[in-house]
């Protein structure tokens, strides 16, 4: 298993305050999802504000299982075969650990990571670390979608959350592509420009036109030349854009595509959680830095109690959210 594997696999197992929880009241001996939904209703001192039984193992089956950080036992109680989970080395080693570290760093900085990551963890530090990375660059739509590997619609929904936590901010990322760019004229001698054909033809009326308007949106282009003319208005576009006799600027309106940029506290989560996670993974010492959180719980069961009820109030606050989003 790679590395980039193991991290998400492992954000899948806590990207959310209540799995954090259940990793937390885990260990070696097998029990079963009533047992441990109960266990942690016991550190909170209520049960009212956790998630039913049957969330509890989903997170085994669905998160934890396929991380390796469980592994399921079936026992025959009473003519009936019973389903219990116990942590693996890995769990206890990793699973514990990271998960202590997750829960506290969400309370710690108030930042719910059932709001952050989703359902889909690794799709949105794939995002934010690409734009992280490419920060020079001028990231819009497509080249989002293609880095991030998603379709329009799931990036928009991504951006849309990390865009209200904080995490970066985006004028537009719309469907008219082409409606949200504007074009210009470069110094390049547009008396230079070698033209034939249908295309050439077209890229003729685009510098004309360009020259009267100065700058111009592909709707202003495309009004200026006949219906026969306007398939070839994007090839042409690019064309001159390629030659260097035309440059384009992206746009701010209402429903336009614009680039994408982080802010500074992207900078500061990649660092101070993503960073000390992927190390642990990689290296003891690291893997020891980040067990403080989990020897610190372990030592005072009313700190414990406390981050647990604190963490538990960021993860329903957050799932209230996501309900409230869906009806809409």
């Amino acid at each position: 298993m790679t590395d980039k594997l193991k991290l998400e696999n492992i954000l899948s197992c806590i990207n959310s305050e209540a799995k954090n929880l259940a990793l937390l009241h885990l260990d070696s001996e097998p029990i079963g999802p009533t047992i441990l939904r109960n266990n942690i209703a016991e550190t909170l001192g209520r049960e009212d504000n956790l998630p039913q039984k049957s969330s509890f193992k989903q997170y085994c089956l669905c998160s934890f299982l396929p991380a390796g950080l469980i592994e399921v036992i079936q026992e025959e109680q009473e003519k009936r075969t019973v389903q219990k989970y116990c942590l693996t080395p890995n769990g206890l080693i990793y699973g514990q650990s990271i998960g202590a570290f997750a829960l506290k760093y969400a309370v710690e900085n108030n930042l719910s990571l059932t709001s952050l990551f989703g359902t889909s963890p690794e799709v949105r530090l794939r995002l934010i670390e690409t734009l992280d990375q490419e920060r020079e660059k001028r990231l819009g739509r497509p080249e989002l979608m293609e880095l991030v590997r998603v379709d329009h619609p799931s990036l928009l929904l991504h951006m849309r959350k990390l865009a209200d936590l904080g995490f970066l901010k985006y004028e537009s990322i719309g469907q008219s592509a082409s409606e949200g760019v504007k074009y210009c004229l470069t110094e390049k001698n547009p008396d230079t420009l070698q033209v034939q054909g249908n295309r050439g033809k077209t890229m003729k009326v685009i510098v004309d036109k360009l020259k009267e308007i100065e700058e111009g949106t592909y709707q202003d282009i495309a009004e200026s030349m006949g219906r026969e003319d306007r398939p070839h208005i994007h090839s042409s576009l690019k064309t001159l854009k390629d030659r260097g006799y035309i440059t384009e600027s992206r746009w701010v309106h209402e429903d336009y595509e614009s680039e994408a940029k982080v802010l500074p506290y992207t900078k500061v989560f990649l660092d101070t959680f993503v960073k000390p996670v992927r190390e642990a993974l990689q290296d003891e010492q690291a893997l020891k830095n980040i067990q403080q959180a989990y020897n610190d719980f372990m030592k005072s069961p009313e700190m414990f109690r406390c981050y647990a009820n604190r963490a538990m109030s960021l993860h329903n606050n957050a799932s209230n959210n996501i309900k409230a989003m869906r009806r809409i």
